[in-house]
């Protein structure tokens, strides 16, 4: 389920005080605008909450977002290969399965 506008708003407030709070900032304002903002400096929680919110804002406008060409070519010759009886398709679980006896 998708946050209303008033919980993502409240989320970037979050966010922007506690970069201000650490000194990265000067303000909230700047956390919106900045694109100065030292991931060195950042903890992983941070950093996540800053990929979380670029994340929301590129799905909050999705049709200014295009896909590379290269997109389009792969799924071509994904179905293709379908079609073709090249490739094969698994059930979801049995692929996380797969790619987690990958990770062990």
């Amino acid at each position: 389920m998708k946050p209303s506008v008033a919980a993502e708003r409240l989320v970037a407030s979050r966010w922007s005080r506690s970069f201000c709070q650490s000194g990265m900032l000067k303000s909230p304002e700047e956390a919106r605008m900045s694109p100065d903002i030292s991931i060195e400096t950042m903890s992983v929680a941070e950093k996540v909450r800053l990929l979380e919110s670029v994340w929301e804002s590129l799905c909050a406008h999705p049709g200014d977002v295009q896909s590379p060409e290269w997109h389009r070519e792969v799924l071509e010759d994904r179905r293709r290969r379908l079609e073709d009886g090249r490739a094969t398709v698994s059930a979801w679980a049995d692929a996380k399965a797969r790619l987690m006896q990958l990770g062990r």
